[in-house]
C-alpha cells in the first residue's frame, strides 16, 4: 500500500514538472486549447453541386408579381405551369444593390449562351424589400437595357420571391428544373454551374 502511494505521488510530481517544461517553452496548457464543436458549423444552402445527397424541394409558384416583356408592356401573370419542361433561370435583384452589376454580366452571358434554347428559360425580378422610390418600374426598365435583357421581368414590390426563397439579399440566383424543382438558390450563379445544369437535367 505504501508503495502504490509512493509511485502516485512521483507520477504528480512528473506530470507538474511536464506542464511548467510546456508552459515556458510558449505551448497551450490544455484549458487554453479550444475545444471543436463540429454542430457550430453554418449550414450550406442547397446547390445542385452539393456532393451529399439533398432533398429536393418544389418551386413555390409565381404570385403578387408584375411581369414586362422586352418591350416594357404588362403582360399576363406566369406561373410554374408556363415553364413546364424547361430548366429556368432567375435573375433576383434590386436597382440599388452594389453587388448586383456582377451577378447581371454573369447572367448575361449564361443568356447570350442559351437564349436560343427552346428547352431553357431566362426571368428578372426586381424583388423589393426596401428603397422602393429607387427600386420601382424606372428602375427594372434600366437594368433591363443596360444588360440587354430580353427576357420576362417582374416587378415584386411586396419581396414575395425573396420570402418565398429565403434568400439573404440580393443578388440572388434561381435554378427551376424541368419538373418544377428548386435546382440552385444561392447569391451567384457561375457559368459553369449553368453548362452542368443544362449537360445534367436536359435530355
Amino acid at each position: 500500500m505504501k508503495y502504490l502511494f509512493f509511485v502516485f505521488i512521483l507520477l504528480s510530481c512528473s506530470e507538474k514538472k511536464q506542464e511548467v517544461v510546456l508552459a515556458s517553452a510558449g505551448a497551450p496548457s490544455q484549458s487554453e486549447v479550444p475545444s471543436k464543436n463540429l454542430n457550430n458549423e453554418a449550414p450550406k444552402i442547397r446547390t445542385k453541386n452539393d456532393n451529399q445527397k439533398k432533398e429536393v424541394s418544389k418551386a413555390p409558384d409565381f404570385f403578387g408579381l408584375e411581369w414586362y416583356n422586352s418591350k416594357h408592356e404588362r403582360i399576363k401573370n406566369i406561373r410554374l405551369a408556363d415553364i413546364k419542361g424547361k430548366l429556368t433561370f432567375i435573375d433576383v435583384f434590386i436597382k440599388t444593390c452594389p453587388g448586383c452589376p456582377k451577378s447581371h454580366k454573369i447572367f448575361k452571358k449564361i443568356y447570350n449562351k442559351y437564349k436560343n434554347r427552346k428547352d431553357v428559360q431566362f426571368f428578372g425580378i426586381q424583388s423589393v424589400s426596401y428603397g422602393h422610390e429607387r427600386n420601382n418600374l424606372e428602375g427594372l426598365k434600366e437594368i433591363r437595357k443596360e444588360y440587354g435583357f430580353d427576357f420576362p421581368m417582374a416587378q415584386d414590390d411586396q419581396a414575395v420571391v425573396i420570402a418565398q426563397y429565403g434568400a439573404g439579399g440580393t443578388p440572388w440566383n434561381i435554378v427551376i428544373g424541368p419538373e418544377g424543382t428548386i435546382e440552385h438558390n444561392y447569391f451567384f450563379i457561375s457559368e459553369e454551374d449553368a453548362d452542368k445544369y443544362v449537360s445534367t437535367l436536359l435530355k
